[in-house]
């Protein structure tokens, strides 16, 4: 082995090591294709240890919540000798499940054939933790705003009934004194009703753009 060769073996064996993602190699010549080999991030990531890695087939990491389908799509490109991206659904020692990010690349001697596989893991949990807590947010903002436009609509018509109304005394045609007591009374539940549409639109606003008009008001 030249010298060269050696340096690149050693760069390649302390990048493996350091990387923060999962590698693990296979041997597709032993039966059930076990692990021969697992980086330092892959039994961060997993919880497993060496001695509960190497020499078993890593569908240990599979559990309830694993996609079958997905199972199906690496089994496949394993036999077909194929690359495969896939993500799915992985369980680390404790049972903590966690979303896996799964490269499966086939590695093949001077023959072509091949005899290894190398796997390469990333943990998106994170981000996949990140994703439905957007949706949610963006699901619950519009049905603010499908609320927020309720509102203003059966604010639009008592608005209008309080034109009519105002009208109506505007036109003095010697309504009663009890009546008159009653419009005014109506008058004065509309006005508190416009003054809470104001400061619905208020907080609807600020928890749709977290713009705060208050805080806008002030600053100037």
């Amino acid at each position: 082995m030249t010298v060269l060769n050696e340096e690149l073996l050693r760069v390649l064996e302390q990048g493996m090591h350091s990387t923060t993602e999962g590698i693990t190699i296979s041997d597709e010549r032993q039966p059930d294709n076990p692990l021969i080999y697992a980086n330092p991030a892959f039994y961060e990531m997993t919880g497993y240890s060496p001695e509960e890695t190497i020499g078993y087939n890593c569908r240990f990491l599979q559990g309830p919540g694993t996609d079958r389908e997905v199972v199906r799509t690496i089994k496949d490109a394993l036999v077909a000798h194929e690359r495969c991206v896939v993500e799915f659904m992985n369980y680390r020692k404790d049972g903590t499940p966690f979303w896996n990010r799964l490269a499966i690349v086939p590695i093949y001697d001077t023959a072509g054939v091949a005899t290894h596989f190398v796997g390469i893991q990333a943990d998106l949990t994170a981000i996949k933790e990140a994703d439905k807590a957007k949706a949610q947010l963006v699901a619950m903002r519009a049905t603010m705003q499908t609320v927020n436009d309720a509102v203003r609509n059966f604010m639009n018509n008592l608005q209008y009934f309080r034109f009519q109304i105002e009208d109506t005394l505007a036109s003095n045609l010697g309504l009663s004194a009890e009546y008159e007591e009653t419009v005014q009374a109506t008058l004065a539940t509309l006005t508190l009703l416009s003054s809470a549409q104001e400061y619905h639109d208020h907080e609807v606003l600020r928890g749709i753009t977290g713009i705060d008009l208050d805080a806008i008001a002030t600053s100037r």
